[in-house]
């Protein structure tokens, strides 16, 4: 079933009221920043016993998620409908990674949304066989994530948006047709990010190294561990292809617990985000009940750890659109057979 058809029918199950903005979401991100000051304040000020600054770090490092998600959101036009107010949220969702939301917009709204799994269209597809072999930024992107058994791809855990976020500003499709379609701004992205970069660095002098640690570091890296988590489960682990955008092909739903999916906005339900990328996430939950009512066979929803792990596990380069290998032993992995196995119960 084509995509219209598919949100045609997903629609006359769900009341009007879930595609209205939901301001709040916005307004709750900002009454966040004095909490992150606060905190922050009693770092440099008081320095606590290092367990009590690991706490307020990993606190601050969720507040930074949390800005993150809200960002996608206002980037994608749910939360204000003025330009201002979408990109005032972007850039507190995404200063913390170093990338300018024009780059996000660019590289997330446009690009993987429009092209969701697309070899060498989506950003976010590592690769496939034959780029491998010839390119080596696809061979070190392919390092940096799970699935190569490569020492580097536990550090993309901690690193991994920010990296990517550079590979979309500086190296991906530099002079391609989707940055000239997109209107995208590169040259001013290049200098927010650069602007960003000096931010951080002269907020890192003025308050000394183990204030840094606990205050920028520690939570960047918990931030990017928690949204690159997430990005393994949602589209690894499905086939690629060049024509067809079907969220029910190409994205994964996954389930936490009820805690987690309210502290991250209901970012599990992914699939639901792809068809309605303009709809609060806060009402996924809806969309997924109709999902389950009518497209039972198509549609995947995973608990969130067993599609993490099976990713990890599972090589990220495809060997054609539903086989994955490993380059290095030339193992091959069926996608169909992984989803079986996720699936069953």
């Amino acid at each position: 079933m084509e995509l219209h058809l598919i949100r045609n029918k997903v629609r006359e199950s769900l009341s009007s009221d879930v595609f209205q903005l939901q301001p709040m979401r916005g307004i709750v991100a900002i009454l966040l920043i004095p909490v992150v000051i606060v905190f922050s304040w009693l770092i440099i000020h008081y320095s606590p016993p290092w367990y009590l600054c690991l706490l307020i770090s990993i606190i601050i490092g969720q507040i930074y998620f949390i800005w993150d998600l809200i960002g996608h959101e206002a980037l994608h036009g749910s939360i204000f409908q003025s330009s201002f107010g979408q990109y005032f949220l972007g850039y507190l969702g995404y200063t913390s990674f170093l990338i300018s939301p024009l780059t996000w917009k660019f590289w997330h709204c446009q690009c993987h949304h429009g092209y969701t799994n697309f070899a060498e269209r989506d950003p976010d597809f590592v690769g496939t066989i034959e780029t491998f072999s010839k390119s080596p930024i696809t061979r070190l992107r392919a390092m940096l994530n799970p699935g190569i058994q490569h020492w580097m791809s536990y550090i993309g855990f901690f690193c991994g948006l920010t990296l990517q976020g550079q590979y979309v500003l500086w190296v991906y499709e530099k002079d391609s047709d989707l940055a000239r379609k997109f209107g995208f701004n590169r040259l001013r992205a290049k200098i927010e990010t650069i602007l960003m970069i000096l931010f951080w660095s002269f907020l890192g002098v003025m308050i000394g190294f183990q204030a840094s640690l606990y205050i920028i570091i520690m939570p960047m890296a918990i931030a990017n561990f928690s949204h690159v988590t997430y990005i393994v489960t949602q589209h690894f682990l499905r086939p690629t292809n060049s024509d067809v955008n079907n969220p029910l092909q190409n994205t994964i739903s996954v389930t936490t617990h009820p805690i987690i999916d309210f502290i991250h906005l209901n970012g599990g339900y992914h699939v639901e985000h792809h068809l309605f990328p303009s709809m609060s996430p806060k009402f996924a939950p809806l969309v997924s009940q109709v999902l389950r009512q009518h497209f039972a066979d198509e549609y995947v929803l995973i608990p969130y750890l067993k599609v993490l792990l099976s990713a990890i596990k599972t090589p990220r380069i495809y060997f054609d659109s539903e086989t994955l290998i490993n380059p290095s032993s030339g193992e091959k992995t069926q996608i169909s057979d992984i989803i079986v196995w996720m699936t069953q119960k």
